[in-house]
């Protein structure tokens, strides 16, 4: 068993690691060290919290929220290459994205910094802790106080706001006259200046934050009397039901992942038929597998983990293949038909859909097991079947179309199309309405896996609540 020292240093090492995502700086949209992973780890540290005292599930659900806005950046870059076509010299689309969420994000972490610190001194108040309100050292005999550390924390997000979207300003302003000789001054030359300031402003007022928080939840976890007596303030039927709130989180958090695995099976391709999947599909089998994951101990499976591990490999082969297919010999190649070089894809491709088959099939199972262990009515658990059913049967069937486009591609067709620039040859499948048929039959296994999810939900509130 770990010491209490081992566990203070374990737990503030996770601490620490979240603090780091959280407080690095951001250029335009750029985060090189996202802050939805550190959301992720602040989420989970305050589940417990947020179960037991005010203001904790407040701040969770604005982090929650962070966490969110985070994610979006990714497709929100990829929107910005892709719309400008990579042109920097158009700065409008690259302010905006860069202060819409520069904005959001100091909001919604402000709200996170006031109501953890709003809970932090309730629940000191209700279980006697001093840690979690009085002065605590810092360095030598210097101490800062709780209210200090949010007014440093709160400067810090307003600051980094502000340089990141600030010096984005800059570029939308070319010229400027100064005096009666109209003299032209770039303003754009200000640019690396205000970059650099910005990130060294962030650098700095991060490190302090990160020093600050440290000693302070190092004080809370060494007296270890906040978390003691928070578990001492519920027994009896308040404890069991704190374990079925801890149970159907665990349930709703499973239930989700799997269920946004089907967004990825939309194909968006931005610049045409050949360019990079936004929404590439080996994340199909990796949320499957954290949904599994999370739900294993209420049913086996390992299986499922297996068959999902490997359709997530054959699928970023498979993409590959077929990126490298491109790189080197592309879609005019197969206006003859199909090529040797194609080939490997077409196998790959058969590879990958195999491996999808065995995945939902064991998917399948493994969530009728579930329904048997964690629904209560023999008729709402015919229904959970049904939608089982159908929810897996439409991810097999989109596997199966997938590969039938892959198949059908080995023999691309050209079209003349009619541009500002002249007649243009635009590469198009030999079936051209098949490419509206995937689609369709990926809206279906989204719409089914959210009909499942949210039932599967339902059924398992009525055992848990």
């Amino acid at each position: 068993m770990k010491s209490k020292e081992g566990k203070v240093l374990t737990g503030m090492a996770t601490v620490m690691v979240a603090l780091i995502f959280l407080i690095n700086p951001t250029v335009k949209t750029v985060d090189l060290l996202p802050d939805f992973i550190g959301g992720l780890i602040i989420i989970r540290l305050l589940t417990y919290y947020a179960d037991r005292a005010p203001h904790f599930y407040e701040a969770r659900d604005a982090m929650k929220k962070l966490t969110i806005l985070s994610a979006l950046k990714i497709p929100a870059f990829l929107l910005m290459v892709f719309i400008r076509s990579g042109n920097v010299a158009d700065n409008d689309i690259i302010v905006l994205f860069t202060f819409v969420f520069a904005v959001f994000e100091a909001f919604l972490l402000t709200v996170f910094i006031k109501e953890l610190f709003a809970g932090l001194y309730y629940m000191g108040l209700r279980t006697g802790a001093d840690a979690p309100i009085k002065p605590f050292k810092v360095i030598g005999k210097l101490k800062a106080s709780p209210d200090f550390v949010r007014l440093i924390s709160t400067v810090f997000v307003i600051f980094r706001a502000g340089a990141t979207f600030l010096p984005e300003m800059l570029l939308l302003t070319t010229t400027d006259e100064i005096g009666v000789n109209t003299q032209l001054f770039n303003v754009r030359a200000l640019y690396p200046r205000f970059i650099t300031a910005g990130i060294v402003g962030t650098l700095i007022l991060g490190a302090a934050v990160l020093i600050l928080f440290f000693k302070y939840i190092k004080a809370i976890r060494s007296e270890g009397k906040l978390r003691d007596e928070s578990d001492a303030l519920y027994t009896g039927e308040a404890r069991a039901e704190l374990d079925n709130k801890a149970v159907m989180r665990r349930i709703c958090t499973g239930t989700t992942l799997l269920s946004l695995s089907a967004i990825f099976s939309i194909t968006l391709r931005l610049d045409g038929l050949s360019s990079i999947d936004v929404l590439p599909d080996f994340l199909i089998p990796i949320f499957i597998f954290a949904g599994v994951y999370i739900l294993k101990d209420f049913a086996e499976g390992g299986w499922v983990l297996s068959c999902a591990a490997a359709f997530a490999a054959c699928s970023v082969i498979s993409e590959g293949t077929l990126s490298d297919f491109l790189a080197r010999h592309g879609y005019a190649s197969l206006l003859g038909g199909m090529t040797k070089e194609y080939l490997s894809v077409i196998i790959w491709g058969c590879i990958e859909c195999t491996t999808a088959i065995f995945t939902f099939v064991c998917l399948a199972i493994f969530i009728i097991r579930f329904c048997k262990a964690n629904t209560m009515l023999d008729g709402s658990r015919r229904v959970s079947y049904a939608k089982t059913f159908i929810y897996c049967g439409c991810g097999v069937l989109y596997s199966v179309m997938k590969l039938i486009s892959i198949v059908i591609n080995a023999n691309i067709q050209t079209e003349l199309v009619e541009t500002s620039s002249g007649v243009s040859a635009v590469a198009m499948n030999a079936i051209p309405w098949f490419s509206t048929l995937v689609f369709a039959v990926a809206v279906l296994f989204i719409a089914a896996s959210f009909s499942h999810s949210s039932y599967l939900k339902q059924e398992c509130e009525m055992k848990y609540s």
